[in-house]
């Protein structure tokens, strides 16, 4: 649990659906640190991609490096489908 959700969590607790402006500012944080972090991610996701794809063309389709970023394209890969999915949930949860 991250700090934002952290402080989100005790102000529900102190103010129950009393505190709608504060929870909404916490929300907007949310959304704007999901924001930068999807764009990070989906740049991250781009790059293994383009080396993968330099390597395929070069034929170095084998090989502890072949291996090592393929793993990291998945890896990249599924921590962006994670982040996505967060990011969904907390325009769900704000509304």
């Amino acid at each position: 649990m991250n700090e934002i959700e952290h402080n989100k969590n005790i102000l529900s607790m102190l103010y129950g659906d009393d505190a709608y402006d504060q929870m909404n500012q916490f929300y907007e944080l949310e959304e704007k640190a999901n924001s930068g972090r999807l764009q990070y991610l989906t740049q991250t996701v781009a790059y293994w991609e383009q080396v993968r794809a330099e390597m395929e063309a070069s034929g170095e389709t084998s090989g502890e490096a072949w291996e090592k970023v393929v793993q990291a394209q998945k890896d990249a890969q599924e921590e962006l489908n994670a982040a996505l999915e967060e990011a969904i949930q907390t325009i769900i949860d704000k509304y």
